[in-house]
């Protein structure tokens, strides 16, 4: 059966937008309640999210989209929950408070954070949260006062969680914290910024930096933590067109001998400057480049298969299918088709013991235009 004729399925949610969510290079949930979705049947394994190492997503393949009546999930079920945040983040009273949900991260069923920010234009005040999951309730675990975002975060125990931050905000830049348990610390910079980490441990860290008077600008690098300090990765040097080098938005590591970070690389087509996704894979030794095809943009998410190859979603979004990319081939996997419709997919996901490939996403319509959030699903 040809890759374009499976049966491809969606769940969709029905929570009708009056703007498109924004892109994956700067994820956020616009929300004031918060619907936490927990799997009671999924095992949750430490400092495992899109940053870990993940079980192998099938191959393209294999014949298996599911799909799911479409519609709001129950309010309570067997399989999940609806939680919301603590009243002081949702202000639902009050329409001059702004909330959204920027990161998770979580080591196990007791222990998950939420970052996100509260702002109120009118009375110029913005707040970075911090919230705890602890098995039963979300609380609030800390508070900064800032303009300032946090990029990232992974936590490798209840006693071991990392925050990063830009250095923008004017004079109240938010940092890199780390909690031990009890405190929230802010840390002493490595000299960049950090803008995604993927983690194997507390002491193998793989990052995507920038310089931070070149935040914005398109320069991107690598850096690695050994558990006691920071240092740049060298990756090889690549020119495309102004002279201008690749923009990495993405990291995944599968392994020390298995670290991808991906992005766009503008190239000349024609006079034009053209997006272009461009890929690197490192083994332990070199790093070896894989370049996508340019009708689709840039890399927004990627994840290693476990077999050498890898999975991504490109930048360009609507109607882009994802990608599977093995043997150098970049191999399509296009996404539902729904009647007056786009269709796009965003991040990329594994769930700890689940052989399926998840993505979130969007579908979008209308002039204006109107999205629903959905999540995408391809299992064996």
């Amino acid at each position: 059966m040809r890759l374009g004729e499976k049966r491809l399925a969606l769940l969709d949610r029905h929570h009708r937008r009056h703007r498109p969510l924004p892109r994956a290079d700067a994820p956020h949930l616009c929300t004031s309640t918060v619907r936490v979705r927990k799997a009671l049947s999924e095992r949750a394994e430490p400092a495992r999210s899109e940053h870990a190492r993940s079980p192998s997503p099938p191959s393209p393949h294999s014949p298996a989209w599911s799909r799911r009546p479409s519609g709001p999930p129950p309010r309570r079920s067997g399989a999940s929950s609806v939680t919301p945040l603590p009243s002081e983040f949702r202000r639902t009273n009050d329409s001059r408070w702004r909330n959204e949900l920027n990161l998770v991260a979580a080591s196990g069923s007791r222990n998950a954070w939420a970052f996100g920010s509260s702002y109120a234009g009118s009375r110029n005040q913005r707040y970075q949260y911090a919230f705890h999951w602890d098995g039963k309730r979300w609380k609030v675990g800390h508070r900064w006062k800032t303009y300032g975002q946090f990029s990232d975060a992974v936590a490798f125990s209840s006693k071991n969680v990392w925050l990063f931050g830009n250095r923008g905000g004017g004079d109240s830049p938010v940092g890199d914290w780390h909690y031990d348990g009890r405190t929230w610390t802010r840390v002493t910079p490595p000299g960049f910024a950090v803008l995604k980490v993927s983690a194997l441990s507390s002491k193998d860290m793989w990052a995507i930096v920038a310089q931070p008077d070149q935040m914005g600008e398109g320069t991107s690098q690598v850096a690695h933590y050994d558990g006691r300090s920071w240092k740049l990765v060298p990756t090889p040097k690549i020119v495309g067109a102004y002279g201008e080098g690749p923009k990495l938005v993405a990291v995944s590591a599968r392994s020390s001998r298995e670290v991808l970070v991906a992005g766009t690389l503008e190239m000349d087509v024609n006079g034009e400057a053209k997006a272009h996704p461009i890929v690197l894979r490192w083994d332990g030794k070199a790093w070896r480049r894989f370049d996508g095809p340019g009708k689709h943009g840039g890399v927004a998410s990627i994840l290693p298969d476990g077999k050498g190859g890898f999975w991504t979603t490109l930048g360009a979004g609507l109607g882009c299918p994802v990608y599977h990319v093995t043997g150098g081939r970049w191999l399509p996997t296009p996404l539902p088709k729904v009647k007056g419709k786009w269709v796009a997919a965003r991040d990329l996901f594994t769930i700890p013991g689940s052989p399926s490939l998840w993505s979130t996403g969007l579908t979008e319509w209308g002039a204006y235009p109107a999205t629903n959030g959905l999540i995408l699903k391809y299992s064996r």
